[in-house]
């Protein structure tokens, strides 16, 4: 689901889990996290800038398992600007019965495009 300031959908199960419990490895989210978190920029983000990625931090809350949606949102409104700008964005993961399971923060760099 698409919308201004959030993009949400499914993030699907590895074809194997971590053994030994069974479970989603943490970084293994970290891809629906960070296509979650391109797709909310590209929809949001004016039409005279582009983005850069900057960097990623994590956090594995708990165990995950099954079906998992990731919910991406902008720390701040995506804006047209003159200069380069800071745009953080926010993801969180939950399972099925919608406990959060895993946080994912992503930098990027919004600018100006060079046409």
């Amino acid at each position: 689901m698409l919308e201004p300031g959030r993009c949400a959908g499914d993030a699907p199960t590895p074809p194997h889990q971590s053994p030994p419990i069974d479970t989603v490895h943490a970084i293994a989210m970290c891809s629906p996290a960070e296509r979650m978190g391109w797709i909310l920029l590209d929809a949001n983000l004016p039409a005279n800038m582009r983005w850069i990625p900057r960097g990623m931090e994590v956090k594995h809350l708990t165990k995950a398992q099954g079906l998992l949606k990731a919910v991406a949102t902008p720390e701040l409104p995506p804006a047209s600007t003159a200069a380069g700008y800071a745009l953080p964005a926010r993801i969180n993961v939950s399972d099925a019965a919608g406990m959060e399971v895993f946080q994912a923060r992503t930098a990027r760099w919004a600018s100006p495009r060079k046409d």
